[in-house]
């Protein structure tokens, strides 16, 4: 915003080679006398007291934040404005004492252009727009308007704006309307642009044109245009009107309205004061087109009476979606092609956050291939969390995809299969995932975790169980394990698993880490063929009186066929399992080599920290608090210390 300040600046004092720049610093009431000095007013930073109004009746009068600065001015009234004004970089509070910031006067055109603005502590309005007054041009861009919950209008209309373009903006906190024209005074806004704004928690509408009266010869808005903006906890209180966005009209007037409202988001504007409220509400005007919206109510006032989409003959809604707000979801309109009742499937939509998962509907949805509602809030890597979600993700998968976490849980109460083959599950970047399961994932092809957090909430038994003879991989990366009641990651006896690896990981709190049992199957094959365990860590482990804490089985050197392990830098701490048993068990494999590990009990104990048979391989280790060290294998430099 600051490099868009200072580059409009440059233009303002390029284009007026004639201005006369006036250096302010801050004072009180001293802006009428500087304005006698010059027509370019930049200011310092710092507060500028106003007790009284000003008249703006000097056409070119440019207002704006010197480099860097946020200049205050507190005003105790307001700034009629009679000639053509710009102010850049202001921050106009009220201090709840001035009814109004700026109001326009007189019956010459003007414009007023408003750039990296703050409105904030006014007891009415903050623009008023006179009535018997004319705007040639109101341009807004990239300015804050905050009602403070005090403030009922943003935008008053009482008099004519010719063209009205208001530009990546925000409206907050007020108590009735954003834009609003006032029907009594005959207000118009001619042509009224809205692009990349945010409207948010305000009590009625983010905008309101009502009927022009009876003998005038325009509507209080000829042509309307609405794109890429986000509506929220807007319209919720409303006692009056219909819409949100409600753009009324005079049958009594002949009209050539032109309405559009394209990529819109909506959500929260069921209001239970108001049995008709509504989104968009479109009075009498067959002109006007409704497209890739979305609108939506959250959970507790889906059975509230709220059209989403409310027009009249002759009007289209087209490829948009509604949820939690299916009252009569196109009322009166000519043509509803794809509307359709989806959940958009928001990030956080009560927290303001309107990114779509990855498997929202709307995302690429688009009649122009963007997503639905606005495009700005963009798509969050990641299966939305719930209940069944994953499971249901995975029944729906295809050999080869890659179905990917967002932050939160998942929560599954059934076990569930994971038959598609090359299948990966994965944490979106920076997202934490955790699947809490009251049963168990049933493996019977490749599959590959990276970066989920399994918790057994002390209810399952296994994380992971694999099944039947045929070949699979299976590949656990930066995951972690913990309140299983048996084993974290096994398989049955006939089972048959071609490589398991273990990277990066950390299992705890658990009964045993790692159970791969010995095959009942023929043709020498074994339940694990090639076994991996590095960089990990183990620790809090139960234990069962025959099975070690890792325990890796064979069927023996069935016609010289050996299954392999390796194990590298793995710390396992506080094993419970006493006996030969012990912590790291690899039975009846001479292919085995365990290297670089810890293995310790917090407490002296007769346990067995490496249990390996003729042939494997102890290298460059430590075991602490385990006395029973040595069974069959045999050990190179193995080192008895606390670690």
């Amino acid at each position: 915003m600051k490099k868009l300040t200072l580059l409009i600046a440059a233009l303002v004092l390029s284009f007026t080679a004639q201005a006369t720049i006036v250096n302010c610093s801050p004072n009180t009431d001293a802006i009428d006398w500087w304005m006698t000095k010059g027509d370019t007013l930049v200011f310092a930073d710092g507060e500028y007291i106003q007790t009284y109004s000003l008249d703006f009746d000097k056409a070119g009068i440019v207002l704006m934040a010197a480099e860097g600065a946020k200049p205050v001015i507190k005003n105790s009234s307001y700034f009629k404005i009679h000639a053509t004004t710009t102010f850049i970089g202001i921050t106009f509070d009220g201090q709840n004492t001035s009814n109004h910031a700026l109001t326009t006067r007189g019956e010459a055109t003007k414009d007023l252009i408003l750039t990296d603005c703050e409105f904030k502590n006014f007891v009415q309005y903050n623009i008023e727009i006179k009535e018997n007054t004319t705007l040639t041009t109101l341009n807004i861009e990239n300015c804050v308007f905050d009602g403070t919950n005090t403030t009922p209008d943003a935008i008053y209309g009482k008099g004519i704006v010719s063209q009205t373009t208001i530009q990546g903006s925000e409206f907050k906190n007020y108590t009735e309307y954003c834009i609003y024209a006032n029907d009594y005074y005959g207000a118009r806004y001619d042509n009224l642009t809205i692009n990349n704004c945010l409207f948010h928690d305000c009590a009625y509408s983010a905008v309101f044109l009502a009927n022009a009266k009876d003998g005038l010869e325009k509507q209080s808005c000829s042509d309307f245009t609405l794109t890429n903006s986000t509506i929220y906890n807007v319209g919720a209180a409303s006692t009056k009107g219909r819409g949100v966005v409600e753009l009324r009209t005079n049958s009594n007037i002949t009209s050539d309205q032109e309405v559009l409202i394209d990529h819109v988001t909506l959500y929260n504007f069921a209001s239970s004061e108001n049995a008709w409220s509504g989104g968009f509400y479109i009075g009498n005007s067959a002109n006007s087109k409704i497209s890739n919206c979305i609108a939506m109510n959250p959970e507790d006032k889906k059975t509230l009476y709220a059209n989403p989409y409310h027009a009249y003959t002759g009007a289209e809604i087209t490829n948009s979606l509604y949820f939690n707000c299916d009252y009569n979801a196109e009322h009166g309109a000519t043509t509803s092609e794809s509307l359709v009742k989806a959940d958009p499937k928001f990030v956080d939509a009560a927290n303001a956050d309107f990114m779509l998962y990855a498997e929202s509907p709307a995302v690429g949805a688009g009649t122009d291939g963007s997503n639905l509602g606005d495009p700005r809030w963009g798509v969050k890597l990641g299966l939305k969390p719930g209940s069944e979600v994953l499971s249901k993700a995975v029944a729906a998968a295809n050999d080869g995809d890659t179905i990917v976490l967002g932050d939160g849980e998942y929560i599954e109460r059934w076990s569930y299969n994971y038959n598609k083959a090359d299948l990966v599950v994965m944490a979106a970047e920076g997202a934490k995932p955790v699947i809490k399961a009251s049963s168990y994932m049933r493996h019977y092809a490749t599959t590959t975790f990276i970066g989920i957090t399994f918790d057994g909430q002390n209810t399952a038994e296994y994380a992971t169980y694999s099944y039947e003879n045929t070949a699979k991989d299976l590949t656990f990366i930066n995951c972690h394990f913990k309140n299983y009641t048996k084993y974290c990651i096994t398989a049955g006896s006939s089972a048959h698993i071609d490589k398991l690896l273990i990277n990066n990981c950390i299992i705890h709190d658990c009964g045993n880490a790692v159970y791969m049992p010995a095959s009942e199957l023929e043709n020498n094959v074994h339940t694990c063929s090639d076994f991996e365990m590095t960089n990990s860590t183990v620790y809090n482990i139960e234990g069962a009186s025959d099975v070690g804490a890792i325990d890796v089985q064979s069927n023996g050197a069935q016609d010289g066929m050996q299954n392999k392990v390796r194990i590298d830098h793995v710390t396992l701490y506080n094993f419970l399992t006493s006996g030969y048993e012990g912590g790291i068990k690899v039975y009846k494999s001479a292919d085995a080599i365990i290297s670089n590990c810890i293995v310790m009990n917090p407490e002296q104990k007769w346990a067995n920290p490496y249990r390996l048979f003729t042939g494997a391989q102890i290298i460059n280790s430590l075991y602490y608090n385990t006395e029973y060290a040595n069974n069959g294998a045999t050990y190179e430099a193995p080192i008895y210390a606390d670690p």
